[in-house]
């Protein structure tokens, strides 16, 4: 009787155990992902941890503008590329990166009615993005921080400041390019077709939260204010996005 029972006992916690696993494994999240095409004609696969693919970063609007929430200070800039950027995959459940250092160009700058001259290009610190989701509705975003410290970019002007620093971190949303067009936006759950081309736009008041994803599970995170000269700022424009192949290839799954 008494091994009977031990049996039972040793029973009743394994399906406890195999209840765990299968609960865990439930409730492990995908979250965002690179697909890219394979070397099988036809064939997709996921951009997994350890494989790179070289992209091409160029304006999609006009211009980029940098201005500080009291409109004391702008600049303006209409070129945009980006040396190196390589895009980093991941294991299923953690969010892709990618790093790049972004330089803009063609710029003009203002403080008030004071006209200023700014050395080009403007060069970001070396980033560290990472696509994430927003807290509402499952739009993808992509999160641009500095790799180390707080400041995203510096540089030097005449006639005005002189030395400009821009600290914190900032948001995109991705869009659908149709044929030139921006699309609709991107969600975890868009339909997961290939396109060559994608759209990032800046966010003009970035969410204060978003969510990240490592080995499967979800958790919010905060955003760093995004602030130039110790102000509040805003950065605003659209970039166009490629690998540097020339493939087709998708930020889902």
């Amino acid at each position: 009787m008494i091994n009977r029972t031990k049996m039972i006992g040793v029973a009743i916690l394994a399906m406890f155990a195999i209840s765990i696993v299968a609960t865990a494994a439930a409730q492990a999240e995908e979250g965002p992902s690179i697909t890219v095409e394979s070397k099988n004609a036809g064939e997709t696969k996921r951009l997994g941890a350890g494989e790179t693919r070289n992209i091409v970063v160029k304006a999609f609007s006009s211009e980029f503008i940098l201005k500080d929430e009291t409109n004391v200070y702008e600049a303006k800039c209409k070129t945009l590329t980006a040396k190196p950027a390589v895009l980093l995959g991941a294991a299923a459940g953690t969010d892709p990166t990618s790093d790049e250092i972004l330089e803009f160009s063609n710029c003009t700058g203002k403080e008030g009615t004071k006209i200023c001259t700014i050395a080009e290009p403007i060069k970001t610190k070396p980033l560290k993005n990472e696509l994430v989701e927003s807290t509402t509705g499952g739009t993808l975003l992509v999160l641009f921080k500095p790799e180390t410290g707080k400041i995203f970019a510096e540089y030097t002007e005449t006639g005005c400041v002189g030395t400009i620093k821009v600290e914190g971190e900032e948001l995109a949303q991705a869009y659908f390019d149709e044929s030139g067009a921006k699309g609709a936006a991107v969600t975890l759950s868009s339909p997961k077709g290939l396109k060559k081309s994608w759209i990032l736009e800046t966010e003009v008041s970035p969410a204060a939260k978003v969510f990240k994803f490592s080995n499967g599970v979800r958790s919010e995170v905060a955003v760093k204010p995004f602030e130039v000269l110790g102000t509040p700022a805003t950065l605003t424009g659209e970039a166009l996005l490629e690998l540097a192949n020339g493939g087709n290839w998708s930020p889902l799954a």
